[in-house]
């Protein structure tokens, strides 16, 4: 069963989510005599007697079923319809790239940080050897969301752009 926190990780992934409570469903159904409620305790042949009375009412019965629930969610559709457009709708602002250079520092505690934090701000020039850690991209969008991915490598953030934007 879909919980509601499943659906905000969802949507947290940026994937737009259109949820029914199972209710509506319920609700739904019930204009053809359907009973869609069914839980761990429902028995096989309940459940298979409704799935039986659901082909038995035909397109015309299943219509019913999709015009009720387009009624019983007309909210739902919206909101999803809205949040649809907008994202078809959305433009890319700005592509904002950080390719990352030197060696990784790990301190042990506070004061070993800020002692390696104030050796960096105070040294002049960069040492030569420094290599390449990873590149950092951030593309910003006309409605504000921001997509953030990091790279091992400058081809796999090239192929990244040209599957995801071209």
């Amino acid at each position: 069963e879909w919980t509601q926190g499943g659906i905000s990780q969802m949507e947290s992934q940026g994937i737009d989510v259109l949820h029914f409570p199972m209710e509506l469903l319920v609700d739904s159904f019930r204009v053809e005599n359907i009973d869609f409620w069914f839980d761990e305790k429902t028995s096989a042949d309940h459940m298979a007697a409704q799935v039986k009375r659901w082909a038995s009412i035909g397109e015309a019965g299943q219509q019913n079923v999709i015009l009720s629930l387009r009624e019983n969610a007309e909210n739902q559709f919206s909101n999803f319809a809205g949040r649809l457009r907008e994202h078809l709708s959305r433009k890319i602002d700005s592509i904002f790239i950080l390719p990352l250079y030197g060696v990784n520092y790990v301190a042990q505690n506070l004061d070993e940080a800020l002692g390696f934090l104030a050796r960096m701000k105070n040294s002049k020039g960069m040492p030569d050897d420094l290599k390449f850690t990873r590149v950092e991209i951030q593309i910003r969008y006309s409605n504000s969301t921001d997509i953030n991915a990091s790279f091992n490598s400058y081809m796999e953030a090239i192929a990244w752009l040209r599957q995801n934007y071209m």
